[in-house]
């Protein structure tokens, strides 16, 4: 019984406040007050207008109760009960003896049931309001002392002062000690509650904490085996490289390009994993500057020309740039060359016969002095389900086609391509019809470039480079392939190359010889290219050009390079093509210094 008494009124519902219980407390003991009342004053023969005025108080605080505890949106409106209440109090002063009676103490009552009823703002006004109000039935009182009913037996007022009293005190006491039952309560589970909250701040700290750091250690572990991945994959690829300028059979021929072609998508997986890394960070970013559209898309569709996937297929792929499109932009060529690879490159595998098609043109700029340009990637191949559609750009996601799913794949291009395209101030979507094609649509904002000035003289031949620039050079590298891939690459150029293993050695070597140019590794023993790149820059003797030329492929390595002093960066793999371009880029520069 006492159980389902405290359930009902809510005495241990951490959910229900202080000041509420207090209410229910007050009006149960109001409504208990008022029968005691009303039993004493017909057991001493009191009847007329103050028994009415004391049902009146008891159907009042019966409603309010239910009110406050059934109807949530008057539980703080407890004025309509203050209201009656006070108004029968003040209506018992005439029959109730006046200031010699019971009705002083009632309203001492009465102003302690509001002071703990009403919220703080109101107490002060509610307590000049009945004070006013007391003063002005006493004033009445000594102006029509005829109005006061008398009690007929001495006896009668002071068992009725006594009852006011004793009420008075039990009331005051009983109600201080819930509150601070109820206060003493309420405190421990604020302090409990408070307590659980900062454990539960403390873990989250702790698994944010747990979870930096493994997204630290994912990050460097992913940069780290890019790294590993790219040092012989620089071999695979330079090797290629330098074997398609000998002399081939047709068969042999078709091995190398295969070992490049296959290389090279060795790589693209690579960039794709880190690029995946630097998307989930937040710090995958453009890098701006000047090109020219048709030599990023020309060099693009001539990537996939010599492909075996378009050699063994009855393919045709187009380059269709409609007219007027401007040629000369800055903005980032290599994130758009990766756009355009990533999409011309699954139109070719779900393609078997017809063509793909890239079509570029201009459209309207929504940011004045900026170009507008939309782009789409045509293929007549298999299509692409309705449903299945809205899961091409999430990450790691392949379609559940058996066709498609024989063709691989890692599940990361088209969800990196949106970001870059995103970023790029563009949208893009698709349209596909199973067995009819897809098409790709996409748009980017780019800045106005500046036309490129026209080269006097061309990179040339291998035999002539070296002429045209007599460079001594010397390359840090580490790793043994490398060595011999790098030293075969400038023999076949006309140099003679100097090899230091590690960043001491290329410092030795650099103090003991005037060196023009220095192919610099970053990760090597007992000094990294960083350190050694250091102390060569504050050896004001010693002015080379300094050139990055490492596995580390993040915009952060690119940074770390410049800061130290390199005047370049190249990243693994480097191919012959790389070489000529570094040479006859800074070959200028050293010849016009000298």
């Amino acid at each position: 019984m006492s159980s389902k008494l405290i359930e009902f009124f809510q005495i241990r519902d951490p959910n229900v406040p202080i000041e509420q219980k207090i209410v229910y407390f007050l009006l149960i003991v109001t409504f208990i007050s008022t029968i005691l009342g009303l039993i004493q004053n017909l057991v001493v023969g009191l009847y007329g207008f103050v028994n009415y005025m004391l049902v009146l108080v008891l159907v009042v605080s019966a409603v309010q109760f239910y009110l406050v505890r059934f109807v949530p949106k008057t539980r703080k409106n407890v004025f309509p009960f203050l209201l009656v209440m006070g108004l029968t109090v003040g209506s018992t002063w005439f029959d109730n003896g006046g200031v010699r009676g019971s009705t002083l103490s009632t309203f001492l009552l009465y102003v302690l049931v509001g002071i703990l009823l009403l919220d703080r703002r109101y107490i002060l006004p509610f307590i000049i309001a009945t004070t006013l109000f007391v003063s002005g039935l006493f004033v009445y009182e000594l102006q029509y002392p005829e109005s006061i009913h008398i009690y007929e037996r001495e006896w009668i007022r002071k068992l009725d002062l006594y009852n006011i009293f004793v009420l008075c005190m039990l009331f005051s006491g009983l109600a201080m000690g819930y509150y601070k039952i109820s206060y003493v309560k309420d405190r421990k589970r604020l302090i409990d509650t408070k307590n659980n909250i900062e454990q539960t701040q403390q873990q989250t700290l702790l698994a944010k904490d747990k979870a930096e750091k493994a997204e630290k250690a994912k990050t460097e572990f992913l940069t780290n085996m890019s790294h590993e991945i790219r040092t012989p994959l620089n071999a695979v690829i330079g090797s290629a490289d330098l074997l398609e300028t000998t002399v081939l059979s047709h068969d042999q021929k078709d091995l190398v390009e295969t070992i490049n072609i296959s290389s090279r998508h060795l790589l693209n997986l690579v960039s794709h994993v880190l690029d995946m890394s630097r998307l989930e960070e937040g710090k995958l970013l453009l890098e701006y500057q000047d090109f020219q559209l048709d030599e990023v898309t020309q060099n693009t569709i001539k990537l996939f020309a010599n492909d075996p996937k378009i050699k063994n297929k009855a393919l045709d792929l187009r380059l269709n740039i409609q007219p007027n499109t401007p040629n000369d932009l800055h903005g980032d060529p290599y994130r758009l060359r990766q756009i355009l690879v990533n999409l011309i490159g699954n139109a070719i595998k779900f393609t078997e016969k017809g063509w793909v098609e890239l079509r570029i043109s201009t459209g309207k700029s929504p940011l004045a002095g900026r170009v507008f340009l939309e782009f789409q990637v045509q293929d007549t191949g298999i299509g692409i389900r309705k449903e299945d559609q809205k899961q091409l750009f999430t990450p790691f996601t392949q379609l559940n086609h058996s066709q498609q799913n024989a063709l691989g794949g890692a599940g990361l291009g088209l969800t990196i391509t949106k970001t870059l395209v995103e970023l790029m101030g563009g949208l893009i979507h698709l349209d596909s019809e199973p067995g009819k094609g897809t098409t790709f649509f996409f748009n980017a904002l780019f800045n106005k470039g500046t036309a490129p000035a026209a080269l006097v003289e061309d990179i040339g031949t291998e035999n002539r480079l070296a002429e045209r620039y007599p460079l001594k050079m010397l390359v840090a590298e580490d790793n043994a392939l490398n060595q011999k891939l790098i030293q075969r690459i400038m023999n076949h150029l006309g140099y003679a190359i100097d090899l230091a293993e590690n960043g001491r050695e290329a410092i030795q070597r650099a103090t003991l010889y005037q060196y023009d140019l220095i192919l610099m590794d970053i990760q090597m023993p007992d000094l990294n290219g960083i350190e050694a790149t250091k102390m060569i820059r504050n050896n004001k003797r010693m002015r080379p050009i300094i050139i990055a030329m490492t596995a580390g492929a993040t915009l952060e390595d690119q940074e770390a390079c410049l800061e130290a002093g390199m005047d370049d960066f190249v990243s693994k793999p480097v191919s012959v093509i790389k070489i000529k371009q570094l040479i006859h880029q800074w070959g200028k520069q050293v010849a016009q210094r000298n």
